[in-house]
Parts: C-alpha cells; sequence; structure tokens
C-alpha cells in the first residue's frame, strides 16, 4: 500500500530536524555559545529549511502548525548540549551518517511538497535543495562564516540530484520516491565527504588556499618582485610579503583548513577513512601545533 505524500513529508521532516539540531549544536560549540545560543543554532538549523520551503509555497510552515516539530528540534539540541558538557565527543563517522540521512531527508520532503503543489521539475528540484541548505546558511550567517554549501561542500548537488531522482519515481510510488530520494542524496554527500569533492574555484585551488595562490601570482619568487622598484623600502615590503603568503600557502597545502590538522591522507583507502573515520590513530600524522616539524602528534 502507497503512503500518502502529506505523512511522508512529515516523517522525513522530523527526521532530518533530529539529525540537523545536532549539526547545528557543533557550529554552536565552536563558537563558544552559552546553552541558550547552541539551543537556539541547533533548532534554527533544523528547522529553517522548512521554514524556508513553506513561505515559498504560500502555506503555514509545519513547524508552526505541528508543535512537536519545535519539540523535536529542541529536544535534539538539548541532547546534543547534554553530550558536550558531559564532555562526550561525537564520533566523526556517526555525524557524517546524521549529516547525509538529514539532507536526504530534507531533500526529499521539498520535492514531494514541490510535486504535491503540481510544479514543474524545476521548482521540485529548487524546493529539494532550499530545504536541504536553508537552515545550513542560516547556521552560519548566525555564526558569521561565509555559508559552507556556497564554498567547500556539494550539499546542493546531492540534494538536487535526490530531489531529480523523486520526481522521476514519483508516479510509480511516493513510497518508493521517498527512499530512492533518500537513498541517493545520502549517497551523494557521503561520496563528497569521503572523497574530498568539491566543485571547481576559479582562483586555482580550494577556498583559503586558492585566494593565497591568487595573491601569489603578484610574484615571481618569495624573494623577487615581479614588478620592478628602484625604491629600497617598497622591494624590501614586497619580499617580506610574498615570503608570508608563501609560508600560508605551504600550511595550507600541508594541513586541513578545519578543526583536524593533519597531513592530507594519499590512496583511495587513505582518503575514505579520512572522509568518514577522521585522521588515522598511531600513523605519527604532524599536527599544526607549535611542535616541530615531522614530530608525531601524541594524540
Amino acid at each position: 500500500m502507497d503512503i500518502d505524500a502529506a505523512d511522508l513529508i512529515g516523517v522525513l521532516d522530523r527526521a532530518g530536524i533530529v539529525a540537523f539540531a545536532f549539526s547545528g549544536v557543533e557550529v554552536g560549540v565552536r563558537r563558544k555559545l552559552d546553552i541558550f545560543g547552541l539551543l537556539v543554532m541547533g533548532s534554527v538549523t533544523a528547522t529553517g529549511g522548512g521554514l524556508m520551503r513553506d513561505v515559498v509555497l504560500g502555506r503555514v510552515p509545519l513547524v508552526l502548525d505541528n508543535p512537536d516539530y519545535l519539540l523535536w528540534a529542541l529536544g535534539a539540541s538539548l541532547l546534543a548540549s547534554l553530550l558536550i558538557w558531559r564532555r562526550r565527543k561525537y564520533p566523526r563517522f556517526l555525524l557524517a551518517i546524521a549529516d547525509a540521512a538529514g539532507l536526504g531527508a530534507f531533500a526529499t520532503a521539498g520535492a514531494l511538497a514541490g510535486i504535491q503543489a503540481e510544479l514543474s521539475v524545476v521548482a521540485v528540484v529548487l524546493l529539494a535543495i532550499l530545504t536541504a541548505t536553508g537552515g545550513g546558511v542560516v547556521r552560519d550567517l548566525l555564526a558569521d562564516r561565509v555559508p559552507l554549501v556556497l564554498r567547500s561542500e556539494v550539499n546542493a548537488t546531492a540534494a538536487g540530484v535526490g530531489g531529480l531522482a523523486v520526481w522521476f519515481a514519483e508516479p510509480v510510488s511516493s513510497g518508493g520516491a521517498a527512499m530512492l530520494g533518500v537513498s541517493v542524496a545520502a549517497l551523494v554527500r557521503v561520496g563528497g565527504l569521503a572523497f574530498n569533492i568539491h566543485l571547481p574555484h576559479p582562483g586555482g585551488g580550494e577556498g583559503e588556499a586558492g585566494a593565497a595562490a591568487v595573491r601569489l601570482r603578484f610574484f615571481d619568487a618569495p624573494g623577487r618582485a615581479r614588478v620592478g622598484s628602484n625604491n629600497p623600502s617598497k622591494v624590501s615590503s614586497a619580499r617580506k610579503l610574498a615570503s608570508l603568503v608563501s609560508s600560508h600557502l605551504t600550511f595550507l597545502e600541508t594541513f586541513h583548513a578545519g578543526d583536524s590538522h593533519y597531513r592530507r591522507p594519499r590512496g583511495f583507502a587513505g582518503r575514505c577513512w579520512s572522509g568518514l573515520f577522521g585522521p588515522p590513530q598511531g600513523r605519527g600524522n604532524i599536527t599544526a601545533t607549535g611542535r616541530g616539524a615531522g614530530q608525531p602528534d601524541p594524540r
């Protein structure tokens, strides 16, 4: 027996709310927010995408029409905060799985809402992307950083592919389309994490490293300015700037720009392990702390 689309949207929304609440709390902890700030970050991340979707569709947001939505968001945020207060670290692979599952659930819910409103395939895909990424965009803006979806992740791509899969399969079975959409979006997201897949950066690099590479183009080498000058002070300043940018570029190439400062893994197995489980333990990973180059990480 097929499942009603409205019931599917409700189930998928609640699953996404719980998963994304943990993500919001994690970002709040990095920004050193208090318990109220953590609850706000978790709830906004969990409900922001669905609220935007419902506003676009011109209906009362489900988070306001169903009081348990907000209870799910607050409960999951409180649970995540308590785990942090008890000094329990989240296993990285669990966070990756929760993030991928929440992304797939929200993307599928957005696509089903668009199909239920009898919108075109383009609108269905856009609603899937908005529902899956809207909360994360608000989270990152509150955390005073450029949204990850705009610079270093394939969340929007995964959500769009999942929404398209739902649109293709929905005429056959709503339940089957929901399962397919969640699976496709989650697999694309996990693949992006495992293999460090990002969309290309026009600067010729990834993130800050690409920006540093663009700045380096003004110099031939760390010790020689491209534009000649007879003024010794200008040449000296150019040399200092080039040396500084070069050292930062080398640092960014050696270490990840995120919170896990370790040497980039090599090979298929290393990339998979690093993307899902973090750096391999006991391999003498080099950290970005004040220890000398080549000294093993005592962790």
